[in-house]
């Protein structure tokens, strides 16, 4: 089941968060910290909502944060709103049984519910698993951060 997030899912979301830190940091240790070091607690907010995955017991299993994005007046860009995924995480005893994907099913459905006419979002090249989820799902490249290093 997916519902939005609580205050007493605090303690799971944070460990979800030091999952993602993991996978990151072992990606990019250039610009990632091994482990997460804040424990904030969840605070409810209309323009970045947060939803969990529970099982049968309640237990968290995985975690979506959004942001309602909103561009305006832009003397070059269409004013226009999205839905950006900014970060998802299943827990890693719970990856390719379909949380995943219903929590972009859950999204997706919620962005329609506001009008939100896509879903956008950022995943690093090397996040291999990431990108085929995304892909598989039905992502496609809008455009590419690159770097140069000095």
């Amino acid at each position: 089941m997916i519902r939005p997030a609580e205050k007493a899912d605090s303690p799971a979301i944070n460990e979800l968060l030091s999952q993602i830190l993991r996978t990151h940091h072992a990606i990019r240790p250039d610009l990632f910290r091994p482990a997460y070091i804040s424990e904030t607690e969840y605070e409810e907010s209309p323009d970045e909502p947060v939803f969990v995955a529970v099982d049968e017991n309640n237990a968290v299993v995985g975690c979506l944060w959004c942001i309602i994005m909103r561009l305006r007046g832009n003397s070059l860009k269409n004013d226009r709103e999205w839905l950006c995924i900014d970060d998802i995480c299943v827990d890693e005893s719970y990856r390719r049984r379909g949380v995943g994907r219903k929590l972009v099913d859950f999204a997706a459905a919620f962005a329609k519910e506001k009008g939100l006419p896509r879903i956008e979002l950022n995943v690093y090249e090397n996040n291999i698993d990431a990108v085929r989820f995304y892909e598989n799902y039905g992502f496609k490249i809008q455009k590419r951060v690159m770097e140069y290093e000095i």
